[in-house]
């Protein structure tokens, strides 16, 4: 009939509006951490703003980043944003191979889960349960921050339960992390110049 007919092109319609709109969303936080990495060469102020575009850009409750201690392999947290609760903070380390972002930096990939708390795949200790536990976010995405084919860190988005993340969320992470690597690095090798 065509009031169905009509009633299936607006849904249709309304589909394609949402689709352009985060399209155009992800362009302008694309281009924000673009202008990070031409302005700002300080690492803490650099993942900071990575976390709060990519915490806006997802819709979540919270976004963080970690780097990979080279003597450890642990992750160590550089930038949180969202209510990630007063046990996260800055420095908090995560022992290699643990939580989303560990199994991310280990396997290479991306790691989705719609409830981490009880992902066989995702080993957590009591210490990160707990952390986790307050946030109440299960729904995470992890993905491997890659420099030079090697995995330098993660970046980690989490929602609440029963809000799961698609294919076309997990592409958009995995630009940001490639765009992250390269701000972090900038930020890293300036850091490290002579004044």
């Amino acid at each position: 009939s065509v009031a169905r007919s009509n009633g299936l092109s607006l849904h249709e319609n309304a589909r394609l509006f949402a689709e352009a709109e985060r399209s155009r969303q992800a362009a302008e936080s694309f281009a924000e951490v673009g202008r990070i990495i031409s302005q700002s060469l300080d690492p803490a102020e650099v993942a900071e703003r990575i976390v709060e575009c990519v915490r806006r850009l997802f819709d979540a409750n919270v976004a963080s980043l970690y780097r990979v201690d080279g003597q450890t392999d642990d992750l160590v947290a550089l930038a949180g944003s969202g209510a990630l609760g007063p046990a996260w903070h800055a420095g908090v380390r995560l022992p290699a191979g643990t939580g989303a972002s560990g199994v991310a930096v280990r396997d290479r990939r991306p790691v989705l889960s719609d409830d981490v708390f009880n992902d066989p795949r995702i080993p957590l200790t009591v210490e990160i349960r707990n952390r986790l536990t307050f946030g109440a976010f299960p729904a995470v995405l992890a993905v491997p921050i890659v420099y030079r084919d090697q995995a330098t860190g993660a970046l980690s988005i989490g929602r609440p339960k029963g809000q799961t993340f698609h294919g076309d969320e997990i592409r958009m992470a995995e630009a940001f992390a490639s765009q992250a690597a390269l701000a972090l690095e900038n930020a890293r090798a300036a850091a490290e110049l002579p004044a």
